[in-house]
């Protein structure tokens, strides 16, 4: 058993603080396993017994237990260092600061997850907001290693939290056939957010010049018409407000008319097809008397 490297230089470490002991533990374990201080840290490598043939033996045990001590204390804030007062082994320190941040991160986990279940855009724009979310997220889960926020998840607490505006747009997408993924969708909503802010400031006659890329027409229609429906800036679009239910329904019956126009175009065909058979056939029988 050697003594271990001989520096005793602060380690390249993070310092541990609040926020991080889940990224300071990752690192601090491949920093003592190079210095060959690990097993001793871990409680694998103990003391020899006090006796005058492991005087040597004792003597490099508590070097190694020097260094790994300080590796620990020079690597962590004071605030923390102050609350584990008096231990005498890397062991107990380690162990200590594990115990710390377990009670800490079960309180923090139970702070983040409430704030995940609430979370709303507010007046954050789209990219603020994912952000927001995606950074929650990724706190939740350091803390949580064995359960993590899956995709899909994250992608319905981001809808849930999204502001009115953006519903009918929402309503559209969430019936395609293959879900957005949430970056994809990040950028549809920044999309439609940018073309909402650009409609605020036309008249209604400038509309229909607007360019809305992504949809088809259908998708078009109902997105003016949820824009519509908001609260509007000026007199045009207050008219649009209080009727845009109505050119909905207008529209819905439009589209059902043409469908019944032409099932009724097609049985006119039938039926014309089946009366000249009928008079076909008369006719050859009058010929024949």
């Amino acid at each position: 058993m050697d003594g271990g490297s001989n520096s005793l230089s602060q380690p390249t470490v993070e310092k541990l603080v609040d926020s991080n002991y889940q990224y300071w533990k990752i690192c601090m374990e491949s920093y003592l396993q190079g210095q060959d201080l690990w097993e001793l840290v871990s409680g694998a490598e103990r003391i020899p017994a006090d006796n005058p043939k492991n005087s040597e033996a004792r003597r490099k045990w508590k070097v190694k237990c020097g260094k790994a001590m300080y590796a620990l204390r020079t690597s962590t804030g004071r605030e923390l260092i102050d609350q584990i007062p008096d231990m005498d082994t890397p062991k107990k320190i380690w162990d200590a600061l594990a115990n710390l941040f377990t009670k800490k991160n079960t309180a923090r986990l139970q702070y983040l997850e409430n704030e995940f279940v609430v979370i709303s855009q507010g007046n954050f724009s789209t990219p603020e907001y994912f952000l927001k979310v995606k950074n929650l997220c990724y706190e939740i889960s350091e803390l949580e290693p064995d359960d993590p926020i899956k995709e899909a998840r994250l992608r319905r607490y981001l809808i849930r939290g999204l502001r009115k505006e953006f519903m009918s747009f929402i309503t559209s997408v969430q019936g395609w056939q293959t879900q957005p993924s949430v970056i994809k969708l990040e950028n549809l909503l920044t999309n439609q957010e940018a073309l909402i802010k650009q409609m605020s400031s036309k008249t209604i006659s400038e509309v229909e010049d607007v360019q809305v890329f992504h949809f088809g027409m259908h998708d078009r229609i109902m997105l003016v018409i949820s824009y519509y429906n908001k609260s509007p800036s000026n007199s045009y679009l207050k008219v649009c407000h209080y009727f845009g239910r109505w050119i909905q329904m207008l529209y819905v019956l439009v589209v059902s008319m043409v469908s019944l126009v032409a099932f009724l175009s097609k049985v006119q065909q039938i039926g014309l097809l089946f009366i000249s058979i009928t008079s076909f056939g008369s006719f050859g029988t009058n010929k024949d008397t």
